[in-house]
């Protein structure tokens, strides 16, 4: 199975959606749900909040590093630019939720405060983007290495100094932006304990930022198989896991030493945990094909041990199965399964408001909206089916059908047809149907003075009859340009362009696309 891994002799034919979907749906299963609209509403604020918070990062910037190399993002990488607002948006989530569990009564501190764990949050994302999918690790890990690290925790600069040497040396302008983000988190978290003095906080999260690194950096830099010996598992679950633990540590430092606040580090930790096997489940495709470090397919590697056979579309479900039972039973056990039916009319405790952050991310993590919001046959209540418009639509389509199968009795085209007369031109209607000849009518659109309702009358003998096909152009002349016609010009005083349909009739001495008149 071993070889089977590392080959991607992968014999199921699931994409990425239909793996989101068997995903959802064995949550689902395990009592795991969702409200797509409280998904949706939740979505809109996180933009809202991280389009401020880029802009506040960019006035907020290190002195070594310039808003100009930020901005060039925007043409260099789109893509990040525009994910940069949710990678510091979800940060700062965290720090909330973390917040109001330490201190319920209080309330929360303006984003500026919280911006160490935004920026935290962001550069890990914005780390994984560079070592993952750019394979830039090693430009990334020669200047973050552990001692910069380490560094961070020291009032003598030294941090500063190797990342502003690193920015200068950088010409991506990622990198520039990681090495600025890790600057701003650095100087905010010296800024909250030189407040408030919690020197117990301080020393564990210096250890936390040094066991996450290592386990960064044991991920990024695996060998052929790395995830065959339990240290290896343990690198990755702690790479996902561990960061939860780290923001929450960090808005410890926001307030006065206390032994209540530092309670919440456990559910902390379980919401990582959730998250993590839940982001291993959504990458199981691409980490399968590509030999990434991955706890679920070590499992599967561990339960078939020596089998070499190839994993097949039951083996994945039974993966997916087990893998959500493992979720749902992480969040019930710390009573974060934030229940889908909840009455709105009460605000959430900070346990619930907890419970909300950890179900609404794993929904958002699976693809929950591409459902539709699409009604749960595990729910206790069935949500009313969704309006639609179609109504009308319909209405309209099958008049058109209806229509068309009667020959469009109700579609009259009125034309007016210029008519010489003895000493002007006399502007006759005619009234035409698809499919009819045209009928020449006393009154009508276009013939002011005489009634719209007069009977229509056979064409005289010797006129063109109108067909569908035929575009006529007509432009009135005025009674002193009719005066000066001569005998034989043609039958109509006026400037017309002919475009017959085959078999049509022609004027006398017109012919098809010229100008007459």
């Amino acid at each position: 199975m071993a070889a089977d891994v590392l080959a991607g002799n992968f014999t199921s034919a699931v994409d990425h959606r239909h793996l989101r979907a068997v995903i959802r749906a064995a949550l689902r299963a395990n009592g795991f749900d969702a409200r797509v609209s409280e998904l949706a509403a939740a979505d809109r604020r996180i933009r809202a909040a991280g389009l401020k918070l880029r802009d506040l990062l960019l006035e907020s910037l290190p002195p070594f590093a310039a808003r100009a190399d930020i901005v060039r993002m925007t043409h260099e990488d789109s893509y990040l630019w525009n994910c940069l607002p949710r990678m510091l948006a979800f940060g700062h989530e965290q720090a909330v939720v973390f917040r109001r569990l330490m201190h319920p009564d209080q309330r929360s501190l303006r984003a500026a405060w919280l911006m160490p764990v935004a920026t935290f949050s962001a550069g890990i994302s914005l780390l994984d983007y560079l070592a993952d999918t750019l394979g830039c690790a090693e430009s990334v890990f020669e200047v973050l290495d552990e001692t910069t690290v380490a560094s961070i925790f020291s009032s003598g600069g030294d941090a500063e100094t190797r990342l502003r040497e690193g920015y200068e040396e950088a010409t991506d302008v990622r990198l520039r932006l990681l090495f600025a983000l890790v600057a701003m988190c650095g100087a905010g978290i010296r800024t909250l304990y030189r407040q408030n003095r919690d020197d117990q906080g301080w020393h564990d999260l210096r250890a936390t930022f040094a066991t996450l690194h290592a386990a960064q950096k044991a991920v990024t830099f695996h060998d052929a198989s790395p995830d065959a010996s339990p240290s290896g598992a343990d690198a990755v679950i702690t790479k996902s896991a561990l960061p939860f633990v780290a923001a929450y540590q960090i808005v410890e430092l926001s307030s006065p030493p206390a032994a209540t606040k530092r309670a919440g580090r456990e559910l902390a930790r379980q919401i990582g945990q959730a998250i993590a096997v839940t982001d291993d489940l959504v990458d199981f495709l691409p980490d399968w094909q590509s030999g990434a470090p991955n706890t679920i397919i070590r499992k599967t590697r561990t339960d078939d041990s020596g089998s070499g056979a190839s994993l097949t579309d039951i083996q994945l479900y039974r993966l997916i199965e087990d893998a959500a039972s493992e979720i749902v039973s992480t969040l019930r056990a710390a009573s974060l399964l934030y229940p889908a039916r909840r009455p709105t009319a009460t605000r959430p405790t900070a346990v619930e408001g907890a419970a909300k952050f950890a179900t609404l991310t794993i929904a958002r993590w699976v693809g929950w909206r591409e459902e539709l919001s699409q009604p749960s046959v595990f729910a206790f209540h069935r949500p009313r089916p969704a309006r639609t418009f179609a109504g009308p639509c319909a209405s309209a389509v099958n008049m058109l059908l209806e229509q068309q199968r009667t020959g469009y009795r109700e579609a009259i085209h009125w034309m007016t047809v210029p008519r010489l007369d003895a000493d002007h031109v006399r502007l006759e209607p005619a009234r035409h149907r698809p499919g009819q000849p045209a009928r020449w009518v006393r009154g009508g659109p276009g013939n002011p003075g005489q009634g719209a309702g007069a009977r229509s009358t056979a064409a005289p003998e010797g006129e063109t009859r109108r067909r569908p096909g035929r575009l006529e152009l007509s432009m009135r002349c005025s009674r002193a340009a009719a005066r000066r016609r001569r005998p034989g010009d043609g039958a109509a005083g006026a400037l017309a362009l002919w475009w017959p349909a085959p078999g049509c009739r022609l004027p006398p001495g017109a012919r098809p696309g010229a100008r007459h008149g």
